[in-house]
């Protein structure tokens, strides 16, 4: 098995579907292509967790039989609606029926419209507004979102008198807000002050619609269909409809209860029928079991209602192939809001132990490191020796990827290899079960000596500076993998503690050999980390990347980009995953597509060996051309040599083809200020990224490097301007700027 692990990119794509804000932000294809290479399809597939419908539901499209743990109730039927067939028309059928019912002498929907009606401030009709903007803590909204269909007019305008006289109404009212305590836990129940807390999420219009619906819901005679399309809509309404959705739009993935400073009170029947287009885009028909019943063996899902722990005692009978799953992150918000919204649809009975989530308002990483290896303790116990485990995060952070190595080493987990990409949070690690542990520890060295020697050797590989998750985990997965951490039996919660006490106060400090860039005496993750004494010549990692990236491009050409992405990190390994960011300026450096749109890379005409030999030898006779018009003598070679007539260099000048800068920077002997790095107009976008992403480089560079593009070097010949004189002031009229790549990912 793997001792570096490859990591598999997939295919970013757009959060889509409903409670996507909340659910793992999984990229496409990545379950389908571990598994193709780690079992054989129709085999029996474990997911101890069930925190990721869309793992779940690839891995079963892909020909797999995916047992499935499911003890978060909303999660379990986001699997099974997304594993149905949703019918556009059904949905608008079922929705339809309920729109129908009556409140007194009105329908459900004009009534709940009615709640959002307010005034266009240019032709005073009436209209119903998409939303109501809050500040924090206010007793009123302080502005609307509306369009009005006669005028044109919409946008976000002021409140005015009459909505806010509406607000108020609602807010006098508290039954619908004791009727929804009352289903969540009734009097006596030690759980009742929880959810009174988590109800204060909801407006009190907002509470009134949901729970209006709800009792209107509950009195219609529907088929079970149309019953379960309901209930989804309403999921979906019922996150709209709470106060954790931040205005102006940002990042709204929220993991406590606490709502933003200001934030948006969405129109609960607009929420609802939105909500049909988001459960069609996940609708895939995929085989659904419940546990013990088995789906076939062309792919399926066996779903079973609970924890791992009660479903292990059953699942003798059939061989876990491999243990497939995305590690859910702590969600306070998710975890309590889920345990209300199942409680208020399907009753109290319904969470089971899943009800506990209610008492519990933070999570720390020692508390998550008991609670994942008190899963994967379970799992281990019915696994045979060999059994892979792939283990997916899609928000990567020290702690919790500290927690998950902790659980699963505690838990007699083997552990193979992590990879990461800590700008875009995705994480993944790859253990194997063991009967026996694979490592005996070396009693003449000491953790701290492991973990020292181990994040020293990382940078080392590495060849530029890294943040600090990356020299954590180096450390961490070197400690495991020798055997030089001693877990305690009793307290994950301690081990957690102690293990980054270690590394914190004995390993990664300034007089253990490094030094840091952008720096924080708060923060150990603030900034990013060096050696203060590299002794090494390997090249940065980003020059090593260009450079694999050009002859894969060269030699592979109408590529898309996912097997672009595939192929360079199948060369660079494990902690050495580079972000998708430095291939995006790679391939916007050297590629093209062709058509254009078409998805279909190429390498420029211009980027091919042959082609660049010639751009070298042109533009170092322009420079040797130049040098002598300016009475210059000119050593030939790379770098170029400039020398007055006393014999002194007075400009080192560097012809490259390619932005991979790192050798010449800092290994150059000539005074900085008088060297030049010559380079094409493609590569500029490329260098200054590096510069942005390398402190150690641009400190280099600071010291007085300047640039040169091939198109200005001949710009330079032909102008009548210049001389020794104007030379520095010429030079400076082009210089290197930065542009975000935009590269669409087809």
């Amino acid at each position: 098995m793997e001792e570096f692990l490859a990591f598999i990119p997939g295919q970013p794509g757009s959060q889509k579907g409903p409670l996507s804000r909340y659910l793992p932000p999984l990229p496409d294809g990545v379950a389908s292509s571990w598994l193709s290479t780690h079992a054989p399809p129709g085999s029996w597939v474990l997911d101890p967790f069930g925190s990721s419908p869309q793992l779940i539901l690839e891995a079963a499209q892909a020909g797999y039989r995916v047992l499935v743990a499911a003890n978060n109730p909303i999660v379990r039927f986001v699997i099974e609606m997304a594993s149905s067939t949703l019918n556009p028309d059904d949905m608008r059928s079922a929705l339809a029926d309920l729109s129908a019912a009556r409140i007194g002498e009105s329908r459900l929907e004009p009534h709940i419209l009615d709640l959002y009606k307010t005034r266009c401030s240019q032709c005073s009709r009436e209209v119903i507004a998409k939303a109501f903007l809050w500040e924090k803590k206010a007793l009123q909204p302080f502005a609307r979102i509306y369009e009005c269909p006669s005028c044109g007019e919409g946008g976000e305008m002021p409140i005015t008198t009459e909505d806010a006289e509406i607000v108020t109404r609602y807010r006098k009212t508290g039954l619908q807000r004791a009727w929804a305590i009352e289903r969540i836990t009734p009097k006596g129940d030690p759980d009742r002050h929880r959810a009174e807390e988590a109800l204060e999420i909801y407006l009190p219009r907002p509470l009134y619609a949901l729970f209006t619906m709800i009792n209107k819901l509950d009195g219609l005679s529907l088929s079970p269909q149309k019953k379960q399309i309901l209930y989804a809509l309403l999921i979906s309404a019922f996150d709209q409809a709470n106060a954790l959705w931040p205005h102006p739009g940002g990042r709204a993935r929220p993991k406590q209860l606490t709502s933003p400073p200001q934030f948006r009170e969405n129109n609960v029947w607009f929420a609802l029928e939105g909500a049909i287009s988001e459960w069609i885009a996940i609708s895939q028909t995929t085989p659904l079991t419940y546990w013990p019943t088995q789906p076939p063996a062309s792919g399926g899902i066996s779903l079973f209602e609970g924890r791992l722990r009660d479903l292990v005692p059953s699942i003798s009978e059939i061989e876990i192939k491999s243990v497939l799953t995305v590690l859910p992150r702590p969600n306070q918000a998710f975890w309590t809001l889920s345990a209300l919204w199942a409680a208020l649809l399907w009753g109290r009975d319904e969470l089971g132990p899943f009800i506990s989530v209610l008492r519990r308002r933070r999570y720390d990483w020692g508390w998550h490191a008991n609670a994942l290896n008190a899963v994967l303790s379970h799992l281990t116990t019915k696994l045979v020796e060999g059994t892979p485990i792939f283990s997916l995060i899609t928000e990567a952070e020290t702690g919790f990827l500290t927690a998950a190595l902790i659980a699963a080493q505690a838990a007699d987990l083997s552990l193979r290899g992590v990879s990461l990409r800590q700008r875009s949070g995705e994480a993944q690690i790859l253990w194997e079960k063991q009967s026996h542990r694979d490592a005996q520890a070396d009693i003449r060295r000491s953790a701290i000596d492991v973990a020292k020697e181990a994040s020293h050797e990382y940078l080392k590989s590495r060849g530029e500076p890294a943040p600090y998750t990356y020299i954590h985990i180096s450390a961490l997965e070197s400690l495991i993998k020798s055997a030089a951490l001693q877990l305690p039996d009793d307290s994950l919660l301690d081990s957690f503690t102690e293990t980054n006490n270690t590394l914190h106060r004995n390993v990664f400090t300034t007089w253990q050999g490094f030094t840091r860039y952008g720096s924080s005496e708060h923060s150990l993750e603030v900034g990013q980390w060096w050696l203060k004494s590299p002794d090494s010549d390997v090249l940065p990692l980003a020059d090593r990347v260009e450079t694999e990236f050009v002859q894969h491009l060269q030699n592979n050409p109408g590529c898309n980009w996912l097997e672009i992405d595939t192929a360079i990190c199948a060369q660079f390994l494990g902690l050495l995953t580079p972000e998708r960011e430095l291939i995006h300026a790679c391939l916007d450096s050297y590629g093209e597509q062709k058509p254009p749109g078409s998805g279909k890379w190429y390498c420029r005409g211009e980027d091919f060996p042959e082609s660049r030999k010639g751009d070298l030898i042109e533009i170092t006779k322009i420079l040797t051309d130049i040098g002598k018009r300016l009475e210059f003598e000119v050593i030939m070679g790379n770098p170029l040599q400039w020398k007055n007539p006393s014999d002194q260099v007075i400009y080192t000048i560097y012809v490259s083809e390619s932005a991979a800068l790192g050798d010449i920077v800092a290994n150059a002997s000539a005074d900085p200020s008088r060297c030049f790095i010559v380079l094409p107009g493609s590569r500029a976008n490329l260098v200054m990224f590096k510069l942005q992403r390398n402190p150690q480089l641009k400190q280099y560079v600071d010291t007085g490097w300047r640039f040169l593009k091939f198109r200005h070097v001949r710009r330079l010949a032909e102008s009548a301007l210049l001389t020794n004189l104007t030379f520095d002031e010429q030079v400076a009229l082009d210089p290197l700027t930065y542009t975000e790549p935009q590269i669409p990912l087809l």
